[in-house]
């Protein structure tokens, strides 16, 4: 299969765990910090919360609730319109929901503007179940436009500089140009590597990482509430 061709999520390798929660940070990872059905990131989400979601419910399916490769992460509203939907006699027909570590997006959708269209029982399905074409995504969407309008600006601009012949920059400009020329050529083979890693960073909201002080806080809030209680008889 060509390279462009395949899913986009790639899954890590996990150990074992007593509770599927515990997956979180792992999921985060691998979904680029973005909701598996939706494509919000943390950082566009703001205040919306992010969660881990069983592909097939945990209700119907429980010998699957910790397998890590049946559980999401995703946008809670994505959650909330998802529900515990399972549909196997649909699924013979050829409908069932998308799945970024699956499928290829391409296959099943097709970008119109700030409106996502189906192009295949799959996306349709998608579409109609989790409406992906909510107000708050559409928005989203044309943000993202408009940034990628302004950085094709940008790009287009420093083409023009890259092609602009040396003998006709001034001598001070061409002295800073192959400098930074000199610092930058050795680091164009990793390029690859630190956009991905630059991406993930720009899509993780801090908000929403582990606090490793949250169970002693917990802990401490009990023992209070324990003493305040005890000074009222029952």
């Amino acid at each position: 299969m060509n390279e462009s061709r395949t899913a986009l999520i790639e899954r890590s390798e996990v150990g074992a765990v007593t509770a599927y929660g515990e997956y979180r940070q792992s999921l985060r990872v691998d979904f680029w910090f973005s909701c598996a059905y939706c494509t919000m990131t943390e950082c566009e989400g703001g205040g919306v919360r992010f969660t881990v979601d069983h592909y097939l419910p945990k209700s119907k399916r429980p010998e699957l609730e910790l397998v890590y490769d049946n559980l999401l992460y995703c946008c809670d509203r994505c959650n909330t319109y998802k529900g515990a939907f399972y549909e196997p006699l649909l699924e013979s027909r050829g409908y069932r929901l998308y799945r970024p570590d699956w499928d290829v997006p391409e296959d099943h959708f097709e970008a119109k503007v700030e409106r996502i269209e189906p192009i295949s029982n799959i996306g349709e399905m998608t579409v109609e179940v989790l409406y992906l074409n909510r107000l708050g995504l559409r928005r989203v969407r044309d943000l993202r436009r408009r940034l990628y309008d302004s950085q094709r600006v940008v790009t287009s601009g420093l083409r023009a500089l890259r092609s602009t012949p040396l003998d006709r920059l001034g001598p001070a400009t061409k002295a800073q140009y192959l400098e930074v020329f000199d610092d930058v050529k050795d680091e164009v083979k990793d390029l690859g590597e630190r956009v991905e890693k630059l991406i993930r960073e720009l899509s993780r909201s801090p908000l929403l990482d582990e606090d490793p002080g949250a169970r002693s806080r917990t802990k401490g809030r009990r023992e209070y509430l324990q003493r305040i209680r005890a000074l009222v008889p029952e």
